[in-house]
């Protein structure tokens, strides 16, 4: 052995990005995201448009619980197209790692579907054009991507906005469906994010029949 030198040879190999490159570390993150503001963006574009269609009367068809988990149950079953692409086809087409196993997979995009789906109703119950949702939530993407810690280091993000973060089902959706995507992580090692999909999901459910109901009433009392 020369002096100085190492007694042995030592290979620095990347568990779950082998090329080192960027795209493998954000694009997966990216991907989800695109499906949050996609579903945000549709669903409460509609309720806006079902409005300026219909009017009162028109909404009045969409409010209440039992309207408000149908429209949920409708937006999940558009969702899965989009969701085998980002999370099954274009991570093989692109060489992504794909260790996730799809029973897990399906079990973190249920709630996160169904939490887009019914934070979306909440917000348009007081739409009345299909342009707002755009206006209102085009905005967020990339404040929601930063504060995710993907393309920014998590150790910079304050507490209390990563904190706020969570309030958006993209972030506890990008940290466990990546996990269990590119890390082959289980369901139960990301039940943090997987309880804080469900919670968003009850929280919202709620809001969003409360307020489609409230703001029917409204709208038939000053109609009479």
């Amino acid at each position: 052995m020369t002096r100085g030198g190492s007694p042995i040879d030592f290979l620095s190999q990347p568990l779950f990005n082998p090329t080192g490159g960027y795209a493998i570390y954000v694009v997966p993150a990216a991907f989800i995201l695109i499906l949050h503001q996609t579903l945000l963006l549709g669903v409460a574009s509609l309720g806006g448009a079902a409005y300026a269609a219909g009017g009162p009367a028109n909404r009045r068809l969409r409010s209440g619980p039992r309207a408000v988990f149908g429209q949920a149950l409708a937006h999940l079953c558009f969702a899965a197209p989009g969701l085998a692409l980002y999370l099954i086809v274009l991570p093989k087409v692109y060489g992504f790692s794909t260790l996730g196993r799809l029973q897990d997979l399906a079990l973190m995009a249920v709630p996160f579907v169904l939490s887009v789906s019914f934070l979306a109703q909440f917000v348009s119950a007081w739409f009345t054009r299909r342009e707002t949702a755009v206006l209102l939530f085009i905005a967020v993407s990339l404040p929601l991507f930063f504060q995710v810690g993907v393309s920014w280091p998590v150790e910079a993000v304050p507490d209390f906005i990563r904190a706020a973060s969570r309030v958006f089902p993209s972030t506890s959706a990008i940290d466990g469906l990546v996990r269990i995507n590119q890390m082959g992580a289980s369901i139960l090692e990301v039940k943090r994010d997987w309880t804080t999909l469900w919670i968003l999901t009850i929280v919202y459910g709620l809001l969003a029949a409360a307020a489609t109901a409230i703001v029917s009433r409204s709208e038939a009392r000053h109609d009479q």
